[in-house]
């Protein structure tokens, strides 16, 4: 199976980068391609629980928990989430891992197309 990489650095103060990734990552899993997202920097700020009001989902949320669900692997950036103040994958969306530039050389590594947003 062919694995497509996302390294996303950006928020959406900067640019639509997460919707951009949660797009091309749910088309190329219904196209039988295995996803993996590494966000760092600013981009770690989308994959926190709690984003929204409770009684109100966040379709941004659904749809990484969507990719997921499908396989995707998620990780963190740890260097980043710490100088953010974050210092557990707890405070992440359930099933999102914090690592560092090994687990980033790994991904990149073993995806067959990596895109850098």
């Amino acid at each position: 199976m062919e694995k497509i990489g996302f390294i996303v650095k950006s928020d959406d103060h900067e640019r639509k980068s997460w919707e951009l990734v949660l797009k091309m990552g749910e088309v190329a899993q219904s196209t039988g391609y295995e996803i993996q997202i590494f966000a760092m920097m600013n981009g770690i700020y989308h994959l926190l629980q709690g984003r929204t009001k409770k009684d109100e989902p966040d379709p941004k949320v659904e749809a990484i928990e969507k990719i997921m669900d499908r396989g995707a692997k998620i990780m963190v950036f740890g260097i980043s989430a710490q100088e953010r103040g974050f210092e557990s994958a707890k405070q992440f969306i359930d099933g999102v891992k914090m690592g560092g530039m090994t687990e980033l050389a790994n991904m990149i590594g073993a995806c067959d197309q990596v895109i850098c947003l």
